[in-house]
């Protein structure tokens, strides 16, 4: 176990400063230079954004592989080197108080690292997030890779730090560092908040809402410590919006810092977009609200221009995949579908669509039917308190916001247009959620920060600071938190596993078989998950699946048209 432990966290230290580097420089370009314990945190996930566009870019010509790391790591370690002094005097553990939180954060980090040797358990993971990053690492994106298995239609570009991740020891595990590294980015970004209200004498509106968000994000370390899905980084990336965003809108920061934190909620957006679509209409809304609160403090072009770049820098690519995958750049989305060869059939894509909006609501019912009216909402409330998860994901954060929303509508403070501005972004996403497929874990980023936001919003109005009746209510508020995402943890410690302290992961037994193009396809013998078997892997046999060139994997997939079919297809190899 020990060896297990040293290893995860060896990887965070050698990875970690090379993403801190590179949002530093980033930064620094943007005219933003980093000047507080906030701006390293925030540049760990500028540099990690931008890593994610670099990926992307390389993915359409090259698999992710060692030329891709050696690029992304040199640069890093570069600018993580030219900034050193300036990251040791504002890291430096100046008194007491600093040097308490450097040793929780470490201790924490040890507990994280433990949570990571966990074997990966998500159905998902066997389903599609493991045979993404194998694609990811074999080839470059493929063209109608959604024609093999709609699930690998879906454009999430997280799957491509996860093969980044996939090296060295880590070949096939990088479920133990990957997810891990942001959960500890993100808790320290958190923890500062949280520190500094407990302990500190000047705390922020931010800081209270960023204690409220301790909770969710210990929640998130139970789930996906050990994990491949992108609703993680999805989660900590709308999580780092929110709090930039109320950093913009409520604690009163100078003009340097109000540019920094628009250029940081801009790019972050931007990353969520290419990690997962469900992040569009939060993301979006974020950033009008920011350029909204940004119009005064000038001059903003240098940083926003940089920003706009940036953002373009990620985004475009991802746009590219989308096309080269499915035909599709919003998959399952046929809006700006491409027509090519190898698109994704339509009637395909939309019923993927409608199964994809029925299971949210009803699992396993017949889309037809939980889609034809509102009958499903009486099943799915009753669901919202049958599951922990659930309760935690959208009942907690939506009684809280309601605490928070009347005592904001009885004293509204003086600018109340600036709260509006923190909770227009959530609500947005909310309600589009709830009218798209309304699965609670898809919306758990923005439910919490909609509870963070009106909370520090009616903690700035009342003025209460941390002794006064808000003030209290707040940390009973935060404490019931923190509490509710304890209890509800799987496993608070990982015993050590049989493979050096991890977990190996489970095989699929599976068999070849063959479409009518004499493709040959392996599946799963039970059930639909393929894990890490070998390529092409899907849950079920397409007979109408070939080649676009034979015998090239790296071409592409396309499907043929149905008049060309035999009556039947050869079903398995002899």
């Amino acid at each position: 176990m020990l060896a297990a432990l040293i290893s995860i966290v060896a990887t965070w230290l050698l990875i970690g400063p090379a993403f801190l580097g590179l949002g530093l420089a980033l930064r620094r370009a943007a005219g933003v230079p980093a000047e507080s314990p906030e701006d390293l945190l925030a540049a760990f996930w500028v540099g990690w954004a931008a890593a994610l566009g670099a990926l992307q870019w390389t993915s359409l010509f090259l698999p992710i592989g060692w030329p891709a790391r050696l690029i992304v790591l040199v640069l890093g370690v570069a600018g993580f080197v030219f900034h050193g002094r300036a990251i040791a005097a504002i890291a430096w553990p100046r008194n007491a108080r600093r040097a308490a939180f450097v040793a929780c954060l470490a201790l924490f980090a040890l507990w994280l690292a433990n949570q990571s040797t966990a074997p990966i358990v998500l159905y998902d993971a066997g389903l599609y997030h493991l045979t993404q990053v194998r694609w990811a690492a074999s080839f470059p994106a493929v063209p109608g890779l959604g024609n093999l298995h709609v699930r690998l239609a879906y454009n999430n570009a997280s799957f491509l730090y996860n093969a980044f991740m996939s090296a060295g020891p880590w070949q096939g595990l990088a479920h133990h560092v990957s997810n891990g590294l942001l959960l500890l980015a993100m808790a320290a970004r958190l923890g500062l908040g949280a520190w500094r209200r407990l302990f500190g004498r000047e705390a922020k509106p931010s800081d209270l809402a960023a204690l409220i968000l301790l909770g969710p994000a210990l929640s998130q370390c139970f789930r996906h410590a050990s994990s491949l899905s992108p609703d993680l980084p999805a989660f900590a990336l709308g999580v780092l919006v929110c709090l930039e965003l109320i950093r913009l809108a409520l604690d009163n920061l100078p003009p340097g810092a109000k540019r920094a934190a628009a250029f940081h909620v801009l790019v972050l957006a931007s990353a969520g977009l290419a990690v997962k679509l469900t992040f569009a209409v939060f993301g979006f809304t974020a950033a009008v609200a920011a350029l909204a609160l940004l119009w005064r403090a000038r001059p903003v072009f240098r940083p926003m221009a940089a920003a706009g770049v940036l953002s373009a820098f990620i985004v475009a690519p991802w746009f590219a995949r989308g096309v080269i995958t499915s035909g599709c750049p919003f998959y399952p989305s046929q809006a700006l579908a491409v027509n090519v060869d190898w698109r994704v059939p339509p009637e395909i894509a939309r019923n993927d669509l409608q199964w994809m909006r029925s299971w949210a609501r009803v699992p396993a019912a017949p889309p037809d039917q939980v889609l034809a009216g509102w009958s499903w909402l009486r099943p799915w409330t009753r669901g919202l308190f049958a599951y922990e998860e659930h309760v935690f994901d959208v009942v907690l954060p939506l009684l809280i916001a309601l605490i928070a929303g009347v005592a904001l509508l009885a004293r509204p403070g003086p600018k109340p247009w600036r709260a509006a501005a923190c909770a227009i972004p959530c609500a947005a996403a909310i309600v589009f959620w709830f009218f798209s497929a309304p699965l609670p874990r898809y919306a758990a980023a923005s439910l919490w920060a909609l509870a963070a936001g009106l909370a520090a919003a009616a903690s700035l109005a009342r003025s209460s600071g941390r002794h006064g009746a808000f003030g209290r209510a707040a940390w009973a508020a935060a404490a019931l938190v923190l509490a509710a995402a304890a209890c509800h943890g799987r496993d608070r410690f990982i015993a050590p596993g049989p493979d050096r302290g991890l977990y190996p992961l489970p095989v699929a037994a599976v068999e070849p078989r063959l479409t009518h193009s004499g493709l040959i396809v392996f599946t799963p013998r039970r059930g639909e998950q393929c894990w890490d078997a070998p390529l092409p892997c899907a849950p079920a046999l397409n007979p109408r699946l070939r080649l676009r060139q034979p015998g090239c994997l790296a071409a592409g997939f396309t499907l043929s048209s149905q008049r060309d079919l035999p009556a039947l297809c050869k079903d398995a190899l002899p």
